[in-house]
């Protein structure tokens, strides 16, 4: 409240403040108030993101109520038997197939976070490769191969949509993929001519090995 300004819509229990229910069980944000029917649910679950949608609300003046899911069942039921705005990351199959928009705000601002202003958006998170530190030395080529592996977030969400739709394993969509895309993967493949420390090209013609 004291960055939003918005005293009215908290209230002091056990002499701690805290979010005040309007309707016995949501918090409205000040657009709401007057008429909640002309508001739209955000759906979460395990709280995430709901204290940044009361923040956001306030402050954007969106008419925007945030709803805490009792379990991840319900939680990934609702949104899709209500029109809604929900919590959601990718990559992810829960919500595949609504074709979801994403709802953007303010690029992140590291001040305003550290000050407890979460208006702005998040950072996002990097989907990263690890391996063993010494593959470069056991298997360089393997190494080469996982470094120039990538996959589009289009291409990813649409692997996951497969498998949901056709109850498809992993295996079975991946194996499918590789056979319709040919071109896309032999551009990961190491240079075969390229030589590695402790490695070398062998010609099998005449058994020696070729000088770089």
């Amino acid at each position: 409240a004291e960055l939003t300004g918005d005293w009215d819509g908290v209230e002091e229990v056990d002499g701690k403040v805290r979010g005040k229910c309007f309707s016995e069980h949501f918090w409205f944000p000040p657009p709401c108030r007057a008429d909640a029917t002309k508001c739209f649910l955000f759906i979460t679950a395990l709280g995430y993101e709901f204290e940044v949608t009361m923040q956001r609300a306030t402050i954007f003046n969106m008419p925007i109520v945030p709803v805490d899911a009792k379990d991840w069942d319900t939680y990934a039921r609702l949104p899709k038997t209500v029109t809604s705005l929900f919590f959601w990351w990718q990559p992810d199959p829960t919500f595949l197939g609504l074709n979801a928009k994403m709802v953007s705000f303010p690029s992140f601002n590291r001040t305003d976070f550290a000050r407890g202003l979460v208006t702005s958006a998040s950072t996002g998170i990097q989907l990263d490769k690890y391996v063993s530190r010494d593959l470069d030395v056991l298997a360089p080529r393997v190494r080469e191969l996982i470094s120039a592996f990538y996959l589009s977030m289009d291409a990813l969400n649409q692997l996951l949509l497969t498998q949901k739709i056709h109850s498809s394993s992993a295996m079975e969509v991946a194996c499918s993929w590789l056979q319709s895309n040919r071109k896309i993967w032999e551009q990961w493949l190491p240079d075969t001519t390229k030589c590695f420390a402790q490695f070398g090209l062998f010609n099998q013609v005449t058994e020696v090995f070729v000088d770089n």
